[in-house]
């Protein structure tokens, strides 16, 4: 989903590409949250096609904030990819990244975290083979 966050807009004002495309069939142009969820779901769930039950699928993904919203992404996304029935959550492993600076975001007056990991959801393939 498109945002603008502090490194969108260096982008912008170094005259960067900041979006992807134009394009209704790119992911990142779903403006409804609950639409792209069930895209995205959907679009994990048919990777059990390829895969041999009892397999595993791997998605590497960050919780976000737009405007003063948090979403729990890796949760959302982990819970509506179960209910489409190929996949169960196994685990999450956590992508720890120290080389990214530490704003100090909204102090004193606020606390708005920063976002300094990556969720790794493992999934298990339990669709039955053909």
């Amino acid at each position: 989903m498109e945002t603008v966050d502090h490194k969108g807009k260096e982008r912008i004002d170094n005259d960067l590409d900041h979006k992807y495309s134009e394009n209704n069939e790119d992911l990142a142009n779903i403006e409804d949250y609950d639409k792209f969820l069930s895209t995205l779901a959907k679009f994990f769930n048919d990777c059990s096609k390829p895969l041999k039950s009892g397999k595993y699928m791997c998605v590497i993904v960050s919780d976000f904030r737009k405007k003063e919203k948090y979403y729990t992404f890796h949760a959302d996304l982990a819970n509506a990819l179960e209910k489409k029935g190929n996949f169960v959550l196994k685990g999450i492993k956590i992508l720890y990244q120290r080389h990214k600076s530490i704003y100090p975001y909204g102090y004193p007056f606020s606390f708005v975290p920063n976002m300094h990991h990556q969720n790794v959801l493992i999934f298990q393939n339990i669709k039955k083979d053909d």
